[in-house]
C-alpha cells in the first residue's frame, strides 16, 4: 500500500464511504436493503465483498451507487454463482459447501526477494516459511494441498 499510514488512511476513507453507501441504499431502496448491505458488506482495507440477493438488490444498481459516492474511487465487480476471488483467496461453492483455494491475479509475476538482496536475513529466511504457511492456511482441498507441498511452484526472483 505504500507509506506506513496508508492502511489507516484507507480504513478511514472506506469507513466514511460505507456510511454514505448505507444512506444511499436507504434513500434509493429503503431500510430493508440498507440493513441487508450493513449485515453482508465485508471489507479488508479497500477490498470489499458482498453476497447479492437479487430479490433485494441488483448488482449493476449497487455498482452504480458505489461508483457515484466518491468519483475518485471507482469499483469493479466480479459476479459468479460458483467461485469468487477475494484478496488472495478463491472462494468456491460446490455441493452447498464453501471451500477456499489460493488465488493469483492474472498479473501476478510470482516474484519474491532475491536471497542476496540487501534485506535483513531474518526477513529473507522467513519468505519460504510464510509462503508455506499461507498455502497450509488457505488451501482446504487435501489432495491439492499435498500436491502443492510436494511439487514446488515456479518462483521467479528479482535481481
Amino acid at each position: 500500500m505504500g507509506t506506513i499510514f496508508a492502511p489507516t488512511y484507507a480504513t478511514l476513507t472506506m469507513g466514511f464511504f460505507e456510511i454514505k453507501l448505507y444512506d444511499l441504499c436507504e434513500l434509493n431502496w429503503g431500510p430493508i436493503t440498507k440493513q441487508y448491505v450493513i449485515k453482508n458488506w465485508s471489507r479488508f482495507l479497500d477490498d470489499c465483498e458482498i453476497p447479492i440477493d437479487r430479490n433485494i438488490l441488483e448488482p449493476d444498481q449497487l455498482l452504480a451507487i458505489l461508483n457515484s459516492i466518491i468519483p475518485e474511487i471507482q469499483f469493479t465487480m466480479e459476479c459468479s454463482e460458483l467461485a469468487i476471488p477475494f484478496l488472495d483467496i478463491l472462494i468456491e461453492q460446490k455441493n452447498n459447501t464453501i471451500s477456499m483455494d489460493l488465488y493469483r491475479k492474472p498479473t501476478d509475476t510470482q516474484r519474491c526477494l532475491h536471497f542476496k538482496s540487501n534485506h535483513p536475513k531474518h526477513c529473507l529466511k522467513n519468505i519460504p516459511f510464510a509462503m508455506a504457511r499461507r498455502i497450509c492456511t488457505i488451501v482446504e482441498n487435501t489432495k491439492h494441498l499435498n500436491q502443492l507441498r510436494q511439487k514446488p511452484s515456479k518462483i521467479y526472483v528479482s535481481s
